[in-house]
């Protein structure tokens, strides 16, 4: 008798550290939908779903706190430390950034280079005004109003263009002053610039030197007088040395003594073809003038097409 309830308790001893068969695991799909896996993890978050939920919200609210400490913490850094530094930052930038003039040298038209002004008396009461314009940026054309201003006036306001590289005798003729206007001095009253494409022109230089070659030959100089002549005679020949012809070219010829100027005048020619030569026979009223020598400077627009016999 005792030995049969010594087994028993030894029975129930071991079922009580017997591992429980769950019944899901002896669970078959009728449909083959779900698998006993799926089912039991499905099980087990339906058990644990709200400490999943609570662990979530949990989760959140130490990432907010976080968050939130580490910003109040940086503002206040920068309240404190970060704003000084920005302001001396932005000074020293300031400080730093490229002056505009300069740029501007560098990447736009440089300002017209002016000579003293000349005035010769053309005839009893009309003067003549020249003063040399320098254009000397390389790939500007620049569009010119210009007036002389002298003690007792100023002359009419007039426009020329001047090519890149050029040095121009600007002048206005034959203006009516009472007495001699002294003083004289050139005024440029606005300057229109036009940039001349390095895409479109690579080789501005050459460019220039094809259209604009015109020389003289054959000077003559004759002086009031001789001849029955009432004004002073200067003759000479124009060639257009270029491969271009032009409708209506008009040039500015420097009457030179020794070097020296002593008048401008102005002439347009006809039109002239690739290779011709024309005569030109001017006249100088100025009174006891004498030329040894002439500069002729084109008045040619090369970069508009309408100068040109297409």
């Amino acid at each position: 008798m005792f030995k049969t309830i010594n087994n028993a308790l030894v029975f129930r001893f071991l079922y009580m550290f017997k591992k429980k068969q769950n019944n899901l695991d002896r669970y078959i799909d009728p449909m083959g939908e779900i698998s006993n896996k799926e089912l039991e993890i499905s099980g087990w978050y339906v058990r644990h779903k709200h400490q999943l939920f609570n662990t979530l919200i949990g989760l959140l609210v130490v990432f907010n706190i976080i968050t939130i400490v580490f910003s109040f913490w940086k503002w206040g850094e920068y309240a404190l430390v970060g704003y000084n530094q920005d302001s001396q930052l932005l000074v020293q930038q300031l400080d730093e950034f490229p002056n505009y003039e300069i740029v501007h040298q560098i990447y736009g038209a440089s300002d017209l280079k002016l000579s003293p002004t000349a005035v010769f008396q053309n005839s009893d009461g009309y003067y003549d005004f020249v003063s040399d314009v320098f254009n000397d940026n390389a790939r500007w054309v620049a569009k010119v109003s210009y007036r002389f201003q002298f003690s007792s006036g100023e002359t009419d306001l007039y426009e020329v263009k001047i090519m890149p590289n050029t040095k121009l005798p600007v002048s206005v003729f034959s203006f009516p002053v009472s007495g001699f206007p002294s003083s004289a001095s050139i005024v440029i009253e606005g300057v229109e610039w036009t940039h001349i494409d390095a895409h479109q022109i690579p080789y501005i230089e050459t460019y220039l030197s094809d259209r604009l070659s015109f020389s003289t030959s054959e000077f003559e100089f004759v002086y009031a007088g001789e001849g029955g002549l009432d004004a002073s005679q200067i003759k000479f020949r124009v060639s257009n040395d270029t491969l271009f012809s032009y409708w209506a070219p008009s040039f500015y010829v420097d009457l030179l003594d020794g070097g020296q100027r002593v008048g401008v005048i102005y002439f347009t020619l006809s039109a002239m073809g690739s290779g011709e030569t024309e005569v030109v026979d001017l006249r100088s009223f100025v009174e006891g003038i004498y030329v040894s020598e002439i500069e002729l400077h084109p008045l040619v627009d090369v970069f508009d097409q309408n100068e040109f016999i297409l």
